[in-house]
């Protein structure tokens, strides 16, 4: 990739090139027991059911209150 980039930046009909990124953004809201396990007393993680429930993919859809 850097090689083409050198390469079309020496043409001098090509005004910029740079590559191509491809970003997703994820949102996961800033809960501290999401992330933990055993913080009362039990063994399981904290929240599973949130997680069971699969919350972080419908976070990723939509945030906020319905």
């Amino acid at each position: 990739m850097e090689e083409a980039i050198s390469k079309l930046k020496a043409d001098p009909s090509v005004e910029y090139a740079e590559p191509n990124y491809l970003r997703e953004l994820y949102y996961v809201p800033n809960e501290p027991y999401y992330s933990s396990s055993g913080s009362w007393g039990r063994l399981n993680a904290d929240l599973w059911g949130v997680k069971k429930l699969q919350c972080a993919d419908a976070w990723n859809i939509a945030e906020g209150a319905m």
